[in-house]
């Protein structure tokens, strides 16, 4: 309701986030803090206002007794390469060498966050759309579902390309070979064309 109470325990506000941008329900607060499962069927609605006072009770004295380290902790965001390079291009940080998580481009013949230069991901569908179709990015998302598709050679013409020559390619290509020595003969061939260009 957003409102501020003086004489009253709010465990919505109480058990914010670290980021205060969510508030968890109770009978969220009272599985993962309490181990108690509540309102699952007392009534039509599934809330019984004593198992709800009660569980709020439990959680505030809990909390007063214990202190700040009684809450709940906000998941570490999952990082998105991609995305990142995505945002500097957006912010136009453009001579950036390093992400978030200590990726270095440094070594790379243009700077990573150029706008000019595109960047490629390639692998199959499912993957893309997880990791990269899903995110606000500027990459250029090509579905490839294994590496005997022709759309695996993409990545090769995105690397010999003069005019248009990826700054970033990200693959994730998967070998349909039953033979363990045949895939890795494959990979291998792979890899040592990526170098050649």
């Amino acid at each position: 309701l957003c409102l501020v109470h003086d004489k009253v325990v709010d465990t919505a506000i109480l058990f914010r986030t670290e980021s205060g941008a969510r508030k968890h329900s109770l009978k969220h607060l009272s599985s993962v803090l309490l181990k108690r499962k509540i309102q699952a069927g007392c009534g039509s609605s599934g809330h019984c206002s004593e198992e709800d006072a009660a569980a709020a009770l439990s959680l505030a004295l809990n909390r007063a007794r214990i202190g700040d380290s009684f809450r709940l902790y906000d998941r570490p965001r999952r990082k998105n390469t991609i995305e990142e390079v995505s945002m500097m291009r957006r912010n136009n940080n453009i001579n950036a060498t390093t992400l978030s998580d200590g990726i270095s481009f440094a070594r790379a013949s243009r700077p990573i966050c150029d706008t000019e230069a595109p960047i490629v991901v390639l692998g199959p569908d499912e993957w893309l759309k997880e990791h990269f179709t899903s995110q606000r990015s500027s990459a250029h998302a090509l579905r490839c579902e294994n590496m005997s598709s022709a759309t695996s050679g993409a990545l090769f013409a995105w690397l010999s390309s003069q005019k248009r020559r990826a700054n970033l390619i990200w693959a994730h290509l998967v070998v349909d070979e039953k033979d363990a020595y045949k895939a890795q003969m494959r990979i291998d061939g792979v890899m040592d064309d990526i170098i050649r260009h």
